[in-house]
């Protein structure tokens, strides 16, 4: 039924268009692009309803409002846990390992999936000179996301031995055009 207005065919024409381009590139997740691929989205149910209009019962209106109050919530932890993320990596850029485990440990709270919160933390500890606890996290890191050459490289700066060889070699696997990876075996073969 939409297609019969001029202005719903463009935006049919467009929706499929950004859903097109969406399933074959990262396009989606850019807030933006996504916002427009809703609303085009949006006018064209509203388009093709025509007239008439149901209205929606009261545990209909009920569980949608629930949903988005869920969704809002995990959007809000999600906010909350990147940015400890972020001021964990700021802190230990300027050297301060406390406030960077504070934040590590906050992410964590808010981010339970990432692995990133247990790499903050592992290199938190060992700026404090807490060598096991570091290396115990840094572990648990590769552990939860066995893709994450930096956890890797950071693992393999923290152990010795067998260890720290297998470590460099799998960061050198995921990551084999890094400059770090190359720099962190030349350190550790010539100290």
């Amino acid at each position: 039924r939409a297609t019969s207005n001029p202005v719903a065919r463009a935006a049919l024409a467009a929706y499929v268009a950004l859903v097109a381009h969406a399933a074959i590139d990262w396009d989606w997740e850019l807030p933006a692009v996504t916002l427009c691929t809703l609303l085009l989205g949006v006018a064209l149910v509203r388009s093709a309803g025509g007239e008439r209009s149901l209205p929606a019962s009261a545990a209909v209106r009920s569980s949608l409002a629930v949903g988005a109050v869920a969704l809002g919530l995990v959007a809000l932890g999600a906010h909350v846990g990147n940015g400890a993320t972020a001021e964990a990596h700021d802190a230990l850029d300027r050297g301060d390992a406390d406030a960077a485990r504070r934040e590590a440990l906050r992410a964590r709270r808010f981010l339970p999936w990432s692995a990133e919160p247990w790499q903050l933390l592992g290199e938190a500890e060992l700026a404090k000179g807490r060598v096991e606890p570091g290396q115990r996290h840094l572990r648990r890191a590769t552990s939860e996301d066995p893709a994450s050459w930096s956890a890797w490289l950071s693992l393999a700066l923290a152990t010795s031995g067998v260890e720290r060889e297998r470590a460099l070699d799998r960061a050198r696997a995921l990551n084999p055009l890094e400059p770090e990876v190359d720099a962190a075996r030349s350190l550790v073969q010539n100290p």
